[in-house]
């Protein structure tokens, strides 16, 4: 049976004011919404949308990013709006839909609609991946959007997928004559406004394509089809595609020929740290590179200060729930020994749980195995160092496993660095409970740094 809110449409969207034909990024939070309608009547709740809605939601605060007829479904409704944060979202709904536009046309709306529950919260798959869009609306042709939805059997694949995506999918929509509007993940945060449902549980990677016209995606779609087969046919983990050709309305922000996002061209421009075939660690002192190309320059970027976005688990035990909290830190790294180690301390004001939170990374490398050993210790480990965790970088990213013990478990940790950039980059931690076997994410540490300092 389709869950119904009592006063809900789930639509919104922004108007934005100001500077001219300058992209700029939008939302850390995003909305994918797809409602189901009854037949003929998609006119009919556009119209609505955008002459009564429209303007109201903006006003508190929301982000309108895009509305959009699908294509291949007369009935269905499509549409994209963001917000800053959790706490926004929730204060942006509950001024629009207990307010008074809403319980004026609630009913003209919702007349309209089957179902609206097909609902999914993104974020940016890493800094530069959200949509950088013109204050505008675009004059003349909007273009189609494709949007490519991966739905995964578990969270600790997402990083994996948007890899893929970066190296392989992105350059082969470039090639055939799209490009790349933003690429998202799912975000773990609980839905707190419950009478807009939300599809919680589910792990996604979606990416949206940008095309001048539908010519252009029509004589991409098989190359481009091909590429994301191969790619993704390699990966055991999702459960199934989904893909949409969205039509951008007349007040739709997001089109066809909009900015593609940042994210890509980062990803194009970076170098990695270093490339290695191997991916196994390997401590054969006798295979160990020669002086300079051995791997101890592989932490070189992360040398400064840095601010962290921080999404953890709070409990990650197995059989708990998965709720996720988000808390500010900052870092500075600084090197040691000549290049042969380097600090980090951690600082973060209001640890969930905790308070004021201190913490500090030692990271040594040994020639002779071209290994890096991480020990980490904090403000509420007694003083103590916890058991390293031994690795290296591979095609520029950094895999370090090691064992340990959490509430008289032992574990196997694991720490993987990606998306290294020169003012970004990601850190991520997850657990093993079965020796090794499976590996849950529960901690991911997002970097943008905040100015450049020498050493």
């Amino acid at each position: 049976m389709t869950r119904r809110p009592p006063d809900t449409l789930r639509d919104t969207v922004q108007i934005t004011s100001a500077s001219k034909h300058r992209p700029a990024p939008h939302s850390a939070l995003v909305e994918l919404r797809q409602y189901e309608l009854r037949p003929g009547q998609r006119d009919v709740l556009v119209e609505l949308f955008e002459r009564e809605l429209f303007e109201p939601q903006a006003r508190t605060g929301m982000s309108v990013i895009g509305q959009f007829a699908d294509r291949d479904d007369p009935n269905r409704f499509v549409w994209l709006r963001g917000f800053a944060d959790m706490p926004s979202r929730r204060a942006a709904l509950s001024a629009f839909y207990e307010g008074p536009v809403w319980r004026a046309h609630r009913s003209a709306a919702n007349a309209t609609i089957v179902e609206s529950d097909n609902v999914l919260l993104l974020r940016p798959a890493r800094s530069g991946a959200g949509f950088a869009l013109d204050d505008e609306r675009p004059d003349g042709s909007r273009g189609v959007v494709a949007a490519t939805l991966v739905h995964l059997e578990t969270a600790n694949t997402e990083t994996a997928i948007v890899e893929v995506f970066e190296s392989t999918i992105a350059a082969a929509i470039g090639r055939h004559g799209g490009q790349v509007l933003g690429y998202f993940v799912t975000e773990p945060s609980r839905n707190d406004y419950p009478v807009l449902p939300v599809r919680e549980g589910e792990s996604v990677v979606v990416w949206f394509a940008g095309f001048t016209a539908a010519s252009a995606l029509e004589a991409a779609a098989a190359p481009t089809r091909d590429a994301v087969d191969a790619a993704l046919g390699r990966l055991s983990s999702i459960r199934r595609v989904e893909k949409l050709v969205l039509l951008p309305t007349r007040r739709s922000l997001l089109t066809g020929r909009a900015s593609p996002c940042q994210g890509i061209h980062d990803t194009r421009d970076a170098r990695p740290t270093r490339a290695r075939k191997d991916k196994r660690v390997n401590t054969d002192a006798s295979t160990a590179p020669a002086h300079g190309l051995d791997g101890r320059r592989d932490f070189d970027f992360l040398a400064g200060p840095w601010h962290v976005r921080n999404r953890k688990l709070r409990d990650p035990l197995p059989g708990q729930p998965l709720d996720w909290v988000e808390f500010e830190s900052d870092v500075e790294s600084r090197p040691i020994l000549g290049g042969l180690g380097n600090v980090d301390t951690y600082y973060a004001a209001d640890f969930p749980g905790r308070g004021a939170f201190h913490g500090l990374a030692l990271r040594l490398f040994d020639p002779a195995t071209a290994l890096w050993r991480i020990w980490w210790a904090s403000s509420s480990g007694g003083g103590r160092l916890d058991p390293p965790l031994a690795g290296r970088f591979t095609e520029g990213q950094g895999h370090f496993e090691g064992d340990d013990h959490v509430a008289g478990h032992a574990i196997k940790v694991r720490f993987r660095w990606s998306g290294i950039m020169p003012s970004s980059a990601r850190w991520e931690q997850s657990f093993s409970f079965d020796g090794g076997r499976t590996f849950e994410l529960n901690w991911v540490m997002d970097f943008s740094r905040t100015h450049t300092a020498a050493y």
